[in-house]
């Protein structure tokens, strides 16, 4: 008498190296926007300027590396952005007032705050994309989880397991209940019911019987039956709504790439204008004071 092999396709997804990435950059983002805001909150109170020097340091040379990453990375590919601009200013406000606690000794007015919310407040905007991005790209791994990685198949009469990439459209795959189906095809012999929620969205069950169509990924809810593999791969309907998915996360509106022309050509002529802003108050409207000219120049940038 023959043995019957019960199997479960049904797998539990685990971490892809991919979404492995994803939790590390968000954490990575999450732990720079921290040490961001408990550095720049003692900032509110009117500290030592080498207190606040040592402080808006930490700031500048620790969560300021992201910025200083994007923006070197943005000029290499010669289309410098916000990380640019970030850096820019931040680093002017950084330098001016470095310099002014070292050299000014009465009534020593600093900018150390306006580097740190500004950097706080820009991190935890990038914090909010970086969490929505994912929770896009999660949709295309849970969709990925529905594939079994094994299954069971009857040749020359007898049931054995296989990895789901080894089946061929010659095969005749056994379900059993509880178990996800691996293939795209069609119920020879049996019945099953099936929960198609993936497909249609809708939690009814439906029952299969000999010549429906079942498709790869949906769950079988009770019953048994031998279905004639028709869709592998990226044949099977499973895959087509993951490769949509894919593509349409994948490809840019055309308001983005707007976008991104107007930015080839923004973040220069911000530079320029900045420049020019500061060269009007230090030597037409406030001659010589170079605090107000260092102000409107990071006020544009």
């Amino acid at each position: 008498m023959q043995q019957k092999t019960t199997i479960n396709t049904t797998v539990s997804c685990p971490l892809c190296p991919d979404e492995e990435q994803d939790v590390h950059s968000r954490l990575s983002l999450l732990r720079t926007l921290c040490i961001s805001v408990l550095f720049t909150m003692p900032l509110l109170w009117d500290l030592h300027p080498y207190i606040q020097l040592a402080l808006a340091s930490v700031i500048q040379f620790g969560p300021g590396q992201y910025f200083y990453r994007g923006a070197a990375r943005s000029v290499r590919e010669k289309m410098p952005g916000m990380d640019f601009l970030v850096s820019l200013s931040t680093s002017i406000i950084y330098i001016y007032s470095a310099v002014t606690v070292f050299t000014v000794h009465t009534e020593i007015k600093l900018y150390f705050l306006c580097e740190g919310v500004l950097m706080s407040l820009i991190l935890f905007g990038r914090y909010l994309e970086t969490t929505s991005r994912s929770d896009a790209s999660s949709a295309i791994r849970k969709l990925l989880c529905l594939q079994p990685l094994q299954a069971t198949v009857i040749r020359n009469g007898k049931e054995e397991t296989v990895d789901a990439g080894e089946l061929t459209h010659a095969d005749l795959v056994k379900i059993q209940a509880g178990e996800r189906i691996p293939v795209d095809g069609q119920i020879v012999d049996g019945t099953l019911m099936t929960d198609e929620s993936m497909l249609t969205g809708e939690s009814l069950q439906c029952r299969k019987s000999a010549g429906d169509k079942v498709y790869c990924g949906t769950l079988n809810c009770g019953g048994e039956a031998t279905v004639k593999v028709q869709g592998l791969g990226e044949e099977t309907a499973l895959q087509k709504i993951i490769d949509v998915v894919a593509n349409v996360q994948n490809t840019r509106a055309p308001v983005a790439r707007l976008a991104d022309r107007i930015a080839s050509v923004f973040v220069p002529c911000i530079v320029l204008i900045a420049l020019g802003i500061f060269c009007l108050w230090y030597f037409v409207l406030d001659p010589g004071n170079t605090e107000k000219g260092v102000y409107c120049v990071c006020s544009v940038l």
